[in-house]
């Protein structure tokens, strides 16, 4: 089984491989730090390619569209246009299985006033708050709602899991010290 470091060793090089001309990405963790389950992700960051894919799901869900890198076996979506356009990302119960057993459970939910995305991700963990302008390549919060602290690398790998961007991982007591 894969371990949090595994995780983000392979996602921390996908910074070399900017498809773009221009600046070059910056990622919201400081990968010169030894990668830690507590590292925060800060907003000073640019076209961070080791989240892009869920940066991807999350502008999709925002603009009432299904991210096609989802399976709709695992996840239920609903729209709601009644005050703002509003997308509703759940997994779903499967059968058989008592809840929370098996897969993370997860709820997003999506919305944009104007060309302002924001998303709040409810997770078995905690509930986070992600916000964005436009699809220029700024994150602009990533926060744990709790307290409203910057959202951890352990808390943003939980969600990637959740919504089956990456396999379970092992966490391993090198990853608190």
């Amino acid at each position: 089984m894969q371990t949090l470091t595994d995780i983000w060793t392979k996602r921390a090089k996908w910074l070399e491989n900017k498809p773009w001309q221009g600046d070059d990405p910056k990622s919201g963790f400081d990968y010169s730090q030894p990668i830690k389950s507590y590292l925060p992700y800060t907003n000073d960051n640019w076209n961070d390619l080791s989240i892009q894919d869920l940066r991807r799901v999350l502008t999709d869900l925002t603009f009432g569209d299904f991210p096609e890198q989802l399976s709709t076996d695992h996840f239920d979506v609903a729209y709601d246009d009644a005050v703002f356009k509003c997308t509703i990302l759940t997994s779903k119960i499967i059968p058989n299985q008592p809840y929370g057993e098996g897969d993370p459970k997860i709820k997003i939910i999506a919305s944009r006033i104007e060309e302002q995305p924001q998303c709040t991700i409810y997770t078995e963990n905690g509930v986070f708050s992600v916000s964005w302008h436009k699809s220029r390549g700024r994150i602009d919060s990533f926060i744990d709602t709790e307290y409203g602290y910057p959202a951890t690398l352990e808390n943003i790998t939980d969600i990637l899991v959740a919504v089956k961007l990456e396999k379970p991982y092992e966490k391993t007591e090198d990853d608190d010290q």
